[in-house]
């Protein structure tokens, strides 16, 4: 948990703040490496929020409506210029884009409403590797950046045994630093209290404590799996001997807000994350590649509950949640300077769910409308929701303190999404 002091997040017990980092420091961060975000609604704009930020607008402009069912895979890599043919205007500093792929619910799970089920359900792993393969490009100091949607920990924990598969072989990527980040849980809820499961009938009107036992259940096997296979055999089952490569793995917990009708068994669920990760990582050896750490979205939603909109956090939450995962990377401590005491950012109304206690969706102010969304919309209304609006606008913020540029007084960047 933490505060915010104007549009600046505090982390609770820090004296200096959440390192910001400009579109070429985040490329530094992950250059050479494989970053997989795996959930649903939230974790997805936490994904859009990263991509935008660093290529401006690039998904913004795609029917990425995931409360629709069009996002079911979506993969993304860059390469240092003068590997690829060309760099687009928006590129991040030094990269050009070389790979852009989607694939919506259905298309991931092989079609059809079968297909969607069975991409709920969550895939085999030997389906997640082979999607995953598909993508070979990647030259040296490449960054890959990856969305699957991961309802259930069964779904987490076969993509783990992928991702795995894929490092073990001959892809581009199997030398690659590794961070996946999670945010699975609300699904268990809805489906335990009889709501929107047709895909797990083993957990329909299970009710809370069943819920959260099958939740608690389907998490150890998730780490588990992740230990045995995500980064080489070097966790706890495997006795050390992991790739010497950074290997990280972030559990978040959900977005809530007191007043949210399910907010007690969230809570419970989140409490499990708290509990359950913390212990799976004081049982890894010392020689382990792998890395556990829980990432606290739960608060970082309750400092600025105005900026949670029907559940999902906006753009401006999503950036504050981007740059502290990117901030605990392992590779992050050789390359990023010490954050500012303070380090500050400020972002534009797009960037915000309210603004003077007003919504800034199709507000007057300048990126405030959703005209892309909006004619998508018009022609297919299925889901359209205002918290999704607001994750198509162009998110600008700009850098301030003791890193900023002498000439300009701040650096600017430009980000996507949240949720």
């Amino acid at each position: 948990g933490g505060t915010f002091e104007g549009d600046t997040y505090v982390p609770a017990g820090r004296s200096c703040f959440v390192s910001v980092l400009e579109p070429a420091e985040m490329m530094r961060v992950l250059s050479g490496g494989w970053t997989v975000v795996a959930g649903k609604s939230n974790a997805f704009m936490t994904y859009m929020a990263l991509a935008n930020a660093l290529q401006p607008g690039l998904l913004l402009h795609t029917d990425l409506r995931v409360t629709a069912e069009k996002v079911g895979l979506v993969d993304i890599i860059w390469e240092p210029e003068g590997q690829t043919g060309g760099s687009a205007a928006t590129s991040p500093p030094g990269f050009s884009p070389a790979h852009v792929s989607t694939l919506t619910l259905a298309s991931l799970g092989g079609g059809g409403e079968e297909g969607t089920l069975r991409a709920k359900r969550g895939l085999a792993a030997d389906q997640y590797a082979s999607l995953l393969a598909a993508a070979d490009r990647g030259g040296h100091g490449a960054v890959r950046l990856t969305f699957v949607l991961c309802k259930y920990w069964t779904g987490g924990a076969a993509l783990a045994k992928a991702i795995g598969r894929v490092r073990s072989g001959s892809s581009p990527w199997s030398l690659a630093a590794l961070s996946l980040y999670t945010q699975v849980g609300l699904a268990y809820d809805y489906c335990g209290m009889n709501m929107w499961c047709d895909e797990r009938q083993d957990l329909l009107k299970l009710g809370p404590a069943p819920m959260k036992d099958a939740f608690l259940a389907e998490l150890r096997a998730f780490l588990r799996e992740a230990d045995a296979a995500l980064c080489g055999g070097g966790g706890a089952g495997g006795g050390g001997g992991g790739l010497p490569l950074p290997c990280t793995v972030f559990v978040g917990t959900l977005t809530a807000l007191p007043h949210y009708w399910s907010f007690e068994r969230i809570a419970a669920i989140n409490a499990a994350v708290r509990d359950e990760v913390p212990r799976a990582a004081a049982a890894l050896p010392p020689t382990a590649a792998l890395s556990l750490r829980v990432a606290d979205v739960y608060g970082l939603g309750l400092s600025r509950p105005d900026e949670v909109l029907e559940g999902h956090m906006s753009p401006l939450l999503h950036l504050w949640l981007a740059w502290g995962l990117l901030n605990a990377l392992p590779q992050a401590r050789a390359l990023l300077r010490l954050a500012g005491c303070p380090e500050e950012a400020s972002f534009a109304p797009a960037c915000k769910a309210v603004v003077g206690g007003a919504s800034t969706v199709r507000m007057g102010c300048e990126d405030c409308g959703c005209a892309f969304y909006d004619r998508v919309c018009a022609t297919d209304s299925f889901e359209c929701r205002d918290f999704e609006c607001a994750q198509f606008r162009p998110c600008r913020f700009e850098r301030r303190g003791p890193h900023a540029t002498a000439a300009e007084g701040g650096e600017r960047g430009e980000g996507g999404e949240g949720g």
